[in-house]
Order: C-alpha cells, then sequence, then structure tokens
C-alpha cells in the first residue's frame, strides 16, 4: 500500500543544483542543473570542471587515489589530471565543499563532499533536507552590505560544521557514508521504494 502511494505522487528522481564552496576556484556558487542553463567565462575559470564534479557524486569512489583512470578529469590540453592535482583543486582544505541538492519519491535531500583523513579520500553526508535549508551554514545571504549585495562567507565554516548538520539531522535519517559500500547500499539501492533504503538513492 505504501509502495503504490509512492507511485501516486509521481515524483521522479531529480538532480536540482549543484554547490562549490572554497572549490574549483570558487569562494561559493550554486549552479542550477534541472533546468537549461549556459555558462559563459575565460578559459580554465572552472566551468568544466564543476559540471565534472557531479563524478564525486555519482561513482561509488571515497578517494581520488586512481584519479586518471576512475575521473579522468581532462585539463583544456587534454592531459590527465593526476590524483594530487584532482584533490587539491576539489578539496583544497578542510572548508572545501561540494554540495549536490536532489529529489525522489521520499522528499529532498542533499549530498555534501568534504576532505577525510585518508590521503586523497572525502566523504559523504547525505541530509534528508532541501539545500534552502542548510545555505546559511554555508553561505552568509544576509549580509547584503558586501559582494553586490550577494551576501558573504560564514566565520565558522569547516568540517566541524558538518559533523554538527550530521547530528543535527540525524533521528531524521542523515547518514555519514565513508565507504563504497555504504555508497553502493544508501545511494544506489535496489529498493528504492522503501524508505529506509531509498531515500537517497534514484
Amino acid at each position: 500500500m505504501e509502495n503504490m502511494e509512492l507511485l501516486d505522487k509521481k515524483i521522479a528522481y531529480s538532480v536540482k543544483k549543484l554547490i562549490a564552496v572554497n572549490s574549483i576556484s570558487y569562494c561559493y556558487t550554486e549552479l542550477p542543473i534541472n533546468q537549461h542553463c549556459a555558462l559563459f567565462g575565460r578559459n580554465n575559470l572552472g566551468k568544466t570542471s564543476l559540471l565534472n564534479a557531479l563524478k564525486l557524486f555519482f561513482f561509488p569512489e571515497t578517494s581520488f587515489d586512481k584519479c586518471k583512470s576512475t575521473f579522468a578529469f581532462k585539463s583544456s590540453k587534454g592531459d590527465l589530471y593526476s590524483s594530487e592535482e584532482s584533490y587539491s583543486y576539489y578539496f583544497p582544505t578542510d572548508s572545501s565543499f561540494l554540495i549536490l541538492e536532489a529529489e525522489n519519491i521520499h522528499g529532498p535531500f542533499c549530498l555534501i563532499l568534504f576532505k577525510s583523513n585518508s590521503s586523497f579520500g572525502y566523504q559523504r553526508l547525505a541530509l534528508p533536507c532541501a539545500y534552502d535549508d542548510i545555505r546559511g551554514q554555508f553561505w552568509d545571504t544576509d549580509n547584503i552590505a558586501v559582494n553586490n549585495g550577494l551576501g558573504s562567507p560564514v566565520s565558522d565554516l569547516g568540517i566541524p560544521k558538518i559533523l554538527a548538520l550530521h547530528r543535527q539531522y540525524k533521528e531524521t535519517g542523515a547518514v555519514m557514508l565513508n565507504t563504497t559500500k555504504d555508497i553502493k547500499e544508501k545511494l544506489f539501492s535496489h529498493n528504492p521504494m522503501q524508505r529506509a533504503r531509498g531515500r537517497y538513492c534514484p
């Protein structure tokens, strides 16, 4: 019965927004990816790199160790970037984050990528909320006196803030995905209609 009710909602899996914070040479940017969008700019400003970041969300990886064979990030000249080059580009500091907002039949959710302690490693935090609910943790939109009214960086941004978000949303289903096994179970479940298993999967 529950599955039939979910089907009646007719909400397909949708990738809605990609956010980069202190990553890919951006201080902060939000890119809507559920609608037509054109990116303009000089070469080597990070336009392609921002779109390539989607691989980090959809490949069940936790490290840049085999970056050339796994992600195949290329320079404008066609050369493959090394693990170290790619890692330092996407996660140069502990306050570097990539965030994907998506939605499935169970509602909106966010996947947050950030540095781990392992060599070239990164982790995922899956939160059962829309990005609007947590934007203030990454960017101060209330400070309209700077950056032409677009807001400013938050002063306490870092991994401790991500851990606090995990604790805040844990009772409603937030999970930390630290291994390939975790990622496959939560993001690529064979039972997406079951909320407990399909909350974060297509």
